[in-house]
């Protein structure tokens, strides 16, 4: 007698498979997706890389991290709307294109193989050849899986090295398990201290204490642009004829690591490189310039600060974006009270007072801004009271613009551009001259960094084989006084305390953060400059960060009493 057990058992077979059917299927779609989205991150990193590269060269982390504060200004020029896009579409668009490309190849021959199975399938004698081909298939499936899962990883696993290469992120985790600091070497400049002159003391004190200074940071620019050897002709010529019988430091070096502009600003005019503070207060990380921090470096007195506290007034001029990288942020948290950049610049062509001939994808042009510097210093000059104007070239930043007012001397490309640029400067330092401001004015121009070397970029063929030692830093320095280089080899960051010591306001022992000035023949036996030159650069790559945790707070570092 039937009792209807058979029927039951079937039935809970039946909601078993499904059971299990479901299980599979769920397995199935949440491997899959895992493994297209290992392939998608990998994919992403490698595009991001190769953006980097390709756009830049090899970056830092620091750089990466420091120059997101006020990075969306660059969105307000064409060439910061390009370089958005371009990273978009290389490290974005072409990966997602490239894996749906290839999960469409993989879909595409699924269906052909399946189609091929069912076929074949049909095509068998018994249920029990369907079994035995069904049961052949699962350890397939496994070694199927498995190697999906390899191949994605291996993806992954390339995409996280390239990525962690191009921005030295080795280099990083070294620097954090580095045993020294330049807390033990940083050497503050204090205002309060007898043997810094101000505008008001003795003119007994030789005068030297009301000298100007005009620094001009050169976009990009470095010593191989004279050498005739790498190009056609010597591209910074109308410098070094406007600038004859100045004094220069034979090498001067970006510290490692110092290779884009806020790192070459702050370096020379803080004495320290350009680095995050590791942790703000209650130990959490941050870098966001006034949140957690209070300033931009506030708890350092730099280049800025002291001539402020000696009476003098201090003038930024740049033809791009002042919040881009917190440009803007820096210079006002340390002592620049006019800062006139693209947003004035942009008011000025809207009121007709200037021409859009002077204007490019960067902002203002280098010639514009000369102009507007010549009007800027007589106006200086003319209120009696001692000046910084400091000043930052932008037409050699890349992607160049070749304005029509240049004369190309190799094509409408870089060498052109340097070539133009360097008349424009040369002829302010020409108008100086002639208004006889170099009597009483000191005068410094340095590159702000090497060129970025983008692989397969401008100048890529004549620089990618010279060593980086090679690579300094193009400068000449005018002394009204008649001070003279005495070292002819040294970093940016000694430059704070030699424009400090070109006017009489530096420490008695030429230090200013862990640099020396390069007036100085003797290094003092404390100072970081002291160490053999790979300890001195071990200390330049640690963290230091019980000494940034104070130089991006709100209390100024002082002198020890």
């Amino acid at each position: 007698m039937d009792d209807g057990s058979d029927e039951v058992a079937g039935k809970g077979q039946g909601i078993a498979g499904r059971v299990s059917a479901i299980f599979r299927g769920t397995f199935t779609g949440l491997f899959h997706s895992f493994v297209w989205i290992l392939l998608l991150l990998g994919a992403i990193l490698i595009g991001a890389a190769v953006w980097v590269r390709t756009t830049f060269g090899p970056v830092l982390i620091d750089q990466i991290l420091l120059n997101l504060p006020g990075a969306a200004g660059a969105e307000e020029t064409d060439i910061g709307q390009e370089y958005v896009s371009s990273f978009i579409w290389t490290a974005i668009v072409i990966p997602i294109l490239a894996i749906l490309s290839l999960a469409a190849i993989v879909l595409i021959a699924r269906g052909i193989l399946m189609l091929r199975r069912q076929l074949r399938l049909r095509r068998s004698e018994s249920a029990s050849a369907v079994h035995a081909e069904n049961g052949s298939t699962r350890p397939r499936l496994v070694a199927r899986r498995w190697l999906q899962l390899g191949a994605a990883v291996s993806v992954l696993a390339i995409g996280a090295v390239t990525f962690s290469n191009t921005v030295q992120l080795w280099q990083y985790i070294r620097s954090i398990t580095a045993n020294v600091t330049m807390a033990d070497y940083y050497a503050p400049v204090d205002t309060e201290n007898d043997h810094l002159l101000t505008v008001s003391d003795d003119a007994s004190a030789g005068g030297t204490s009301h000298t100007s200074l005009v620094l001009i940071y050169l976009e990009s620019t470095e010593d191989t642009f004279t050498n005739t050897d790498l190009f056609d002709r010597n591209l910074l010529q109308p410098l070094e004829e406007a600038t004859e019988g100045w004094d220069s430091v034979s090498a001067l070096q970006t510290y490692r690591g110092g290779g884009w502009t806020m790192a070459g600003i702050v370096g020379s005019q803080c004495g320290v490189p350009l680095r995050g503070a590791e942790f703000s207060r209650n130990d959490i990380a941050s870098n966001d310039i006034g949140q957690e921090n209070s300033g931009y470096l506030s708890g350092a007195k730099c280049l800025g600060d002291v001539l402020q506290d000696a009476g003098y007034a201090n003038v930024f001029m740049g033809g791009a974006d002042l919040n881009f990288a917190a440009k803007g942020s820096f210079l006002q948290d340390h002592g620049y009270d006019r800062l006139l950049g693209l947003d004035l610049w942009w008011e000025y062509l809207h009121a007709g007072d200037l021409g859009e001939e002077d204007f490019g994808p960067w902002g203002f042009s280098d010639r514009g801004l000369m102009a507007m510097a010549k009007e800027e210093i007589v106006r200086l000059h003319e209120s009696g009271q001692p000046f910084n104007l400091t000043m930052l070239t932008v037409d050699t930043h890349e992607p160049v613009h070749f304005y029509d007012y240049c004369q190309p001397v190799a094509g409408p490309g870089l060498e052109s551009v340097i070539n133009c640029s360097a008349n424009q400067v040369a002829d302010f330092i020409s108008f100086m001259e002639e208004m006889g401001y170099l009597e009483d004015t000191a005068v410094v121009l340095m590159g702000d960094h090497p060129k970025m070397l983008g692989e397969g970029g401008e100048l890529w063929d004549e620089l990618k084989d010279v060593d980086f030692e090679d690579r300094t830093l193009f400068n000449r320095i005018w002394s009204p006084t008649g001070a003279s280089i005495s070292r002819q080899s040294g970093d940016q960051l000694s430059m704070y305390a030699t424009m400090l010591d070109l006017l009489a306001l530096g420490r008695e022992d030429g230090q200013a953060g862990v640099g020396v000035s390069l007036l100085r023949s003797e290094i003092p036996t404390d100072s970081a400059l002291a160490l053999d030159e790979p300890a001195y650069q071990e200390l330049l790559a640690s963290r230091s960060s019980d000494l940034y945790r104070r130089l991006w707070g709100s209390e100024i570092i002082e002198a020890a009493p």
